[in-house]
């Protein structure tokens, strides 16, 4: 396993609803940087507008497992379920040497 992980989750909002997940998703940004083990966290938005991108980057494991069971993780993902067009997609990623 790597020592440290990258995780890239993708977003699609319903139609009309890119507002309110844009919203939900910028509530997210400042605590989970805050996280031990956070070593980055950004949020992007695709150009028109509904779907969006969060690249996060943690130091290991333990500290991504410890941030999908943090409060907000959890407060988000009950909140922002109806305005989603699927569940999110998230990938789980380790660096690798060249």
């Amino acid at each position: 396993m790597p020592s440290s992980i990258r995780t890239i989750t993708r977003v699609i909002a319903k139609p009309d609803c890119g507002a309110v997940v844009k919203s939900l998703l910028q509530s997210l940004v400042f605590p989970s940087r805050e996280e031990p083990g956070c070593l980055g966290y950004e949020l992007w938005q695709g150009l028109h507008g509904s779907e969006f991108v969060t690249i996060g980057d943690w130091q290991d494991e333990v500290a991504l497992v410890a941030h999908l069971r943090s409060a907000h993780i959890y407060e988000f993902s009950t909140e922002v379920v109806e305005y989603l067009a699927h569940p999110p997609d998230v990938q789980w990623y380790g660096q690798v040497e060249a």
